[in-house]
């Protein structure tokens, strides 16, 4: 069994097939077909977690204009993309998304959580949010018709996979552009649904590193600058 699981090369597909033989295995015990589960000797695989990069500024205008200019998507699907990249949500969150979900006299916007229980949240709705979702035609109350299943495919018409960013790299961009804002990690956390501030911290460690030294740059050229440090030391 060790053998087949570790046959996978994804270490997310590892831990899955471990977990549906576990669970099949308990089943049986608990049902006396069998007497011992030979899951439990076996280490659960590490799951090597791709965190994905954000679109530079160059990139993010190519991939824009890709967009827009792509004949064979509807309107409703190339506004899917940009909400995805405007609000930083999950690509299932935002095909949940329905009309029910948008207050707009308290200009409050509800993201239908789909992967932990922080991931429901309420989040500000912006007028540029606002302006893109009147402008869609909702079907059945839904603002997105695209299936889960082709939302990646249709993403790769408009960027290639040798370019080297996928959908949730649209999530990942939003997340980057709050720190490069100066956004408290806890107010970003709970912006994008992250479980608790910690995968925050950690999904974006290097973009916050990098945003302290350039902050801190700062505060070191306005002492530089400073005349009475100047001329006293």
């Amino acid at each position: 069994m060790e053998n087949f699981i570790y046959s996978f090369p994804e270490t997310r597909k590892r831990q899955l097939i471990l977990d549906f033989f576990n669970s099949i295995y308990k089943r049986a015990i608990a049902l006396s077909v069998v007497k011992t589960n030979p899951c439990t000797a076996l280490e659960k695989p590490t799951h090597k977690q791709n965190q994905g990069s954000a679109f530079s500024f160059d990139e993010l205008t190519e991939f824009l204009q890709k967009l827009f200019q792509n004949k064979h998507l509807s309107y409703n699907d190339k506004c899917y993309f940009i909400f995805c990249l405007l609000v930083g949500t999950r690509k299932t969150e935002a095909l949940s998304l329905t009309t029910k979900d948008i207050d707009i006299k308290n200009k409050v916007l509800h993201i239908p959580g789909t992967k932990t229980k922080g991931s429901n949240r309420n989040v500000p709705l912006m007028p540029l949010v606002e302006k893109l979702l009147l402008s869609i035609e909702t079907q059945d109350g839904k603002y997105f018709s695209i299936p889960n299943s082709s939302a990646d495919k249709i993403f790769r018409k408009i960027w290639t996979k040798e370019k080297g960013h996928k959908i949730h790299d649209l999530r990942h961009t939003y997340g980057t552009r709050c720190v490069e804002a100066g956004m408290r990690a806890v107010a970003i956390q709970r912006l994008m649904g992250h479980k608790d501030v910690s995968v925050t911290l950690n999904i974006y460690t290097s973009v916050f590193n990098k945003y302290k030294e350039d902050e801190l740059e700062k505060v070191n050229n306005y002492y530089k600058d400073n005349e009475i440090i100047r001329k006293n030391i």
